[in-house]
């Protein structure tokens, strides 16, 4: 989820499952061998995870639960249903712009 989670950063999830994220949440995921990462969920049923760029997550992913709160340099930052909502925007113009991209080569950028 760079640029906005790092490596290091601090994340505050609350255990749960496929049922409880909806699209636009950053849901903890894992995957076989014990990987874990923070991505968006793009939607459910079945819960579909991609990066901040909008890179698709293999499958089978496990969710974990959702992140509810970063901890970046210090401060507690809680996602909200706005953020929520702006990060699901976000996405969809990323994953519109990589879209645009393939079919008219890289002059969409």
């Amino acid at each position: 989820m760079a640029p906005l989670i790092r490596s290091g950063d601090a994340v505050k999830v609350v255990r749960g499952s496929e049922l409880d994220v909806r699209p636009g949440d950053i849901a903890l995921v894992a995957f076989d061998g014990g990987r874990m990462v923070a991505h968006c969920v793009g939607g459910v049923d079945p819960v579909r995870t991609f990066s901040l760029r909008g890179v698709p997550d293999p499958s089978p992913a496990e969710v974990v639960g959702r992140v509810v709160a970063l901890r970046i340099n210090g401060f507690e930052v809680r996602l909200t249903a706005f953020f929520r909502h702006l990060l699901l925007s976000q996405q969809r113009l990323i994953m519109t712009l990589r879209r645009l991209r393939g079919i008219f080569g890289h002059a969409v950028s």
